[in-house]
């Protein structure tokens, strides 16, 4: 007892210390001569040692504050605990008889005292700030080797499972169990026991087997322990439900510490893992896997009415962890796998979860008092934001659930019954509840503002918007939304529930498409002046809150770049704000702001500065046309401008480089009329700029870089005609590794602004006269960016070697738009030729894959030579050497795709299988280019030419697995080949009938895009005229549901008018073939064939002949 209270303290001596611990190894030893002779000795010799050593382990914990001095010894006391206890209990556990309630008559109560020891030492072992501080010292002794891992474990299960019953009984024993106070008890303690263990030394098991009999022995049959089918007719009020209630707990925290074993629980969860022992599960008719099941127990649980009774609602929170924490390791397995698709067991309990929330959130809010369900709200809620976040399709089917209902039904009830109006508990009721006297509740506000928030991320309004109306319900939700959100807005609130609050608002602005859903634009228009208004209340220097509301209207401004690419636009409420008489203010307020930083001469860099400058960059980007409505505006911006270039301040300087690149993109912005384009702007403003480019600090460079990307043509023209001040010497320069910039980001930047300032300069240049002076500077640009461009491809560092390709790219991609194929001449093609081809083997996938692109874009531009000039290309026999070389390497990047999308590569990531399927893409895009050039330049195609058609007739075949895109860039590249190619591609090869068979399958499919099916239809037009009898009966014998291809067949042909030769082939081949067809389809064929024959020979003799026309006869 003292022992188990903490009271029981050794001597200073009997810690770990110098004597301390040579007393714990005599306890030691003496235990394991107890142990090694344990027959001879009696139960109570082996608890009197069990409990010596526990004092002794309890001792070293508590006296030393938790710092373990001789870790060795500590955990070599443990081990022979654990080795102890297993001896003890082999001679005690019960054996099921048919008397079950006598399996317990024999406990003592020293048997219970020892497990609550045991537990006490754990968890004291084991509580936070204790294993804080010994993770911090890396004390040895937590580093269990596998083998002593699994013997502690299996100390502490056997008994547990003896009591569960193995064999078949646990039904019969965990009724007495619950019965029996000592043994109920006793297991209890077990419990704790083993949930500090897997907590503590988890981690260390072997494998995943161990933990697999712990939850298939233990923690399914305990939770799935029904109180409706007790055994023996029993009632279900002769057992105690709170005693059921906490095994249920105790089992609910050891599932939670099994599932953050993410090692092992990941390969546990996994569909291969089958949980077969039925009998314990009532209602499950077919064996499942060891994940569905536990979710099924689980949901089994959270559906027993009874424990919402309860006053004791721990077991919320409890079933809420562990549910959050299964399904995050369930989605982390999927995405491991790459499976999108979710099984229906776990969709069906998914459905189960949603309304179960639904209804605990009524019971918790509408029945008990607050200050005693606070926590389990939290947590309902917290389980509801992951189910959101995982499942959105699911939320899309229950999102009615949580959001507020139409006021007019809740009227109508009310009416129609007499009565109040029902209240329901709904995620906008949470967000309106204020704090009683006793509880706060605003990190349950908080909850659900953010659980409101995900419900609208994952509502699938654009797929609603098809309609072209919006439904009743949701329209009355979302405005009920938007009226709650401005209400909370225009109170005074913490900073925290700002944040939660704000990030709801910026979400009902973006995510909603006013566009279809018109009749909402007056109530977000409205919470955007709310906004805006917030913003107006903060002075000069701002105050508490301020950051939240200026990140708000940053975010609810668009711009952000997507992971694709693209940027998001401006949203359509904001846009009708800041166009609208009510912005007036709001910009008032901001230029008076910017008006007072920039008047000053040093600019005082501080939090609220700095965050209302962003501020205004991200106006000036989105939001143009604020500079028509005064000039003075122009003028402040223009000050600051100057001020932060010229600036000692790395941070201003930067600010100041995004300002101007926001100017400048703004100022492009289609449907505006610039109030001031770049050019007009000060020259001193440039000359500024070009002096932050010399700055030492890689930030200000890299952000310079980008500015200078930016700039328009007419910009470039002028900076590059002065002989000072020209930055392209700079950025050429930072692109060299040895001579140039050493930081690698920014010789990666210089590469990426040297690729986009061609596409600037040769897309102005080319709209000039040809005799204009400014074409040989243009020209000298062009030499000097490949030349610098092609050495840097040799960089030792991937992003600048991907971000040369990309430069190269851009260079002959815009020659080959602007039809200057006289750049060709400039350029040294040869060895820009191998260093592409060299690239496509490069390690790093971004550097692949725009070595994909610069490789399309390269024979591109050989085909224009050849196609538009006189002269032959030199070099040919090695770009024709280099081209089978591409189309080999391009063609094993499609085959990896086509297979990654057949069979799920268990040892790639998603980011991987992506990346293999953008090289395929890009890979199917450059094959064009390749084969016409292969074409151009040889008169047959050869073995490697017809490989890769049959790798894009491959991406055919494979259609219903592989990228869409994948497939229209294979389609679109086999509609290049002529009918003359097919002609010349030898038969042994089987390709033209094999491409036909794929064609005619994807004709049958209803579900691709219109350039899908055009392209089919081009491809099928081409190779009907070139197949010739093998052909046919090659595509008759060697491919799959070849009876309905040639019927859809029959039909295109019949459609688009094909000859009666073309019939008349495909009827003899269907009657002289060995395979088994409709001898009807044969019939067709010829039919066809003789009546297409008749209408023309009617069609010859009404056509008057020569003879006719020239005669007299049937002249008066």
């Amino acid at each position: 007892k003292n022992v188990v209270s903490g009271k029981c303290r050794s001597s200073p001596a009997n810690n770990m210390g110098k004597n301390g611990g040579h007393r714990c190894k005599d306890v030691i030893d003496n235990a394991r001569k107890v142990m090694l002779n344990f027959l001879d000795h009696s139960k109570v010799s082996l608890e009197k040692e069990i409990f010596a050593l526990i004092s002794e382990l309890d001792s070293a914990i508590s006296s030393s504050g938790g710092t373990i001095k001789d870790n060795g010894i500590f955990k070599e006391g443990l081990i022979v605990l654990f080795e102890l206890v297993t001896i003890l209990e082999d001679d005690a556990v019960p054996v099921p008889t048919e008397n079950v309630e006598s399996c317990f008559s024999n406990l003592d109560a020293s048997t219970i005292v020892m497990w609550d020891s045991i537990a006490l030492l754990l968890f004291k072992l084991f509580d936070d700030e204790n294993s804080k501080r010994l993770n911090a010292k890396k004390n040895s002794f937590m580093k269990l080797e596998n083998e002593e891992a699994d013997a502690m474990l299996r100390a502490i299960e056997r008994p547990m499972f003896e009591i569960v019953g193995i064999e078949g009984q646990n039904d019969t024993i965990l009724y007495s169990l619950i019965n029996h106070e000592a043994r109920y008890k006793q297991f209890i303690s077990m419990l704790k026991c083993l949930r500090i263990f897997l907590k503590g030394f988890g981690v260390y098991l072997c494998n995943e087997l161990r933990l697999r009999k712990v939850v298939e022995h233990l923690v399914i049959p305990l939770l799935a322990f029904d109180l409706n089918m007790l055994p023996g007719g029993k009632d279900a009020k002769s057992i105690s439900v709170q005693k059921i209630l906490a095994i249920h707990i105790e089992v609910l925290q050891c599932t939670i510490q099994v599932l953050r074993l993410r090692r092992n629980s990941s390969t546990l969860l996994s569909s291969q893992h089958l949980y077969f022992d039925t009998r314990r599960i009532k209602e499950n008719s077919s064996s499942q896997s060891i994940g569905e099941t536990i979710l099924h127990v689980l949901v089994k649980i959270m559906n027993v009415d009874a424990y919402l009774k309860q006053e004791e609602n721990s077991w919320i929170y409890y079933s809420c962890e562990c549910l959050m924490t299964f399904l995050k390791t369930m989605d982390s397995n999927t995405k491991k796998t790459g499976k999108t698709v979710v099984s229906i067991s776990v969709q069906m309990q998914v459905a189960s979860i949603f309304k179960w929330v639904h209804k605990s959130l009524q019971c918790q809010l509408l029945e008990l008092p607050l200050f005693k369900t606070r926590s389990s709200i939290y947590s309902i809620l917290e389980l509801l934001g992951t189910l959101v976040q995982l499942y959105p399709k699911s939320c899309a089917q229950f999102w009615a659930l949580f959001l507020p209902p139409p006021t007019s039904i809740r009227q109508t009830r009310s009416e129609h019954d007499g009565s109040e109006a029902p209240r329901n508990c709904n995620l906008i009721h949470i967000m309106s509840m204020p704090d009683d006297s006793t509880t706060s509740l605003f990190d349950i506000r908080v909850k659900a503002t953010h659980c409101c928030k995900d419900i609208l991320q994952a509502l699938p309004f654009n797929l609603w918007s098809r309609s072209g109306y919006l439904a009743g319900r949701i329209e009355s939700s979302l405005d009920a939304i938007i009226e709650t959100t401005m209400s909370i807005l225009s109170k005074q609130i913490s900073v925290n529930e700002m944040d939660a609050v704000y990030s709801l608002a910026v979400t009902i602005i973006t995510v909603v498409p006013y566009e279809k859903y018109s009749i909402l634009m007056d109530s977000a228009v409205g919470l955007v002046k709310q906004i805006a208004q917030n913003y107006s209340k903060y002075g000069l220097h701002g105050g508490l809150g301020l950051e939240v509301v200026v990140g708000a209207l940053i975010e609810s401004l668009g711009g952000k770049e997507m992971p694709n690419g693209d940027i998001t636009p401006l949203p359509l409420p904001m846009q009708k704000f800041l166009m609208g008489s009510m912005s007036s203010s709001f910009f008032n307020q901001l230029f008076f702001k910017i008006s007072e930083i920039s008047s000053k001469t040093v600019i005082e860099r501080g939090i609220q500065t700095m965050i209302q400058m962003q501020l205004f960059v991200k106006v000036v980007k989105s939001a143009p046309w604020i500079f028509h409505e005064n000039s003075k505006r122009l003028d402040s911006m223009i000050d600051l401008l100057k001020l932060l270039l010229s600036s000692d301040d790395k941070m201003l300087i930067i600010t100041g480089s995004e300002l101007l690149s926001a100017f400048i993109v703004g100022q492009k912005q289609g449907g505006f009329r610039a109030v001031c384009s770049e050019e007009e702007l000060p020259i001193s403003l440039y000359e500024c700029l070009y002096a932050a480019l010399t700055q030492k600090d890689t930030r200000i460079r890299c952000s310079i870089l980008s500015t200078y990307s930016l700039m328009s043509f007419n910009v470039w023209r002028i900076l590059l005609m002065r002989t000072s001040h020209n930055p392209l010497n700079i950025i050429l320069s930072f692109a060299m590794e040895y001579s140039g910039d050493p930081n690698s980001t920014v010789r990666s930047d210089a590469c990426k602004a040297l690729g986009n300032i061609s596409t600037v300069l040769i897309k102005g240049y080319s709209a000039l006269e040809s005799n204009d002076l400014s074409l040989d500077v243009l020209d000298n640009i062009i030499k000097e960016t490949a030349m610098v461009t092609v050495n840097a491809t040799e960089d030792s560092n991937s992003s600048v070697r991907s971000m040369a390709l990309f430069a190269i790219g851009n260079i002959i991609y815009d020659s080959v738009q602007s039809n200057k194929w006289r750049h060709a001449r400039l350029l040294p093609m040869q060895k820009l030729c191998r260093v592409v081809y060299e690239s496509l083997f490069d390690e790093n996938d971004k550097v692949v894959s725009n070595a994909i692109r610069t490789s399309g874009h390269f024979y591109t531009l050989l085909n224009l030579q050849i196609l538009k000039s006189d002269e032959i290309p030199t070099g040919m026999d090695t770009y024709l050497e280099l081209s089978d070389r591409c189309l080999k390497k391009l063609g094993d990047m499609i085959n990896q795709a086509v297979e990654d999308a057949i069979q799920v590569s268990e040892t790639k990531s998603w980011k991987q299988r992506m990346n293999t399927k953008k090289q395929a893409w890009g890979a199917c895009q450059a094959y064009s280019s390749i084969l016409q050039y292969s074409s151009l330049s040889r008169n047959l195609p050869n073995e490697i030419f017809e490989m890769a058609i049959l790798n894009l007739i491959r991406c055919v075949e494979c259609a219903h697995d592989v990228n869409e895109k994948i497939i229209a860039s294979a389609l679109s590249c086999l509609t290049l080949i002529d009918v003359e190619t097919w002609k010349s591609v030898s038969f042994e090869s089987r390709i033209r009938g094999r491409c036909l068979s794929a064609c005619l399958s994807k004709k049958a499919l209803k579900s691709f895009i219109p350039s899908i099916e055009r392209d089919v239809h081009l491809i099928m037009s081409s190779l009907t005229f070139s197949l010739n009898d093998q052909d046919i009966q090659s595509l008759l014998t060697g491919h799959e549901n070849i009876q309905e291809n040639l019927e859809n067949l029959y039909l295109w042909m019949v459609d688009n008018a094909s000859p009666s030769q073309m019939f008349e082939s495909f009827g003899d081949a269907l009657l002289t073939t060995s395979m088994n067809f409709d001898f009807s389809l044969a019939q067709r064929f010829k039919s066809r064939a003789v009546c297409t024959k008749r209408r023309l020979r009617s069609m010859e003799d009404l056509r008057p002949s020569e003879s006719d026309t020239n005669s007299d006869d049937d002249e008066l």
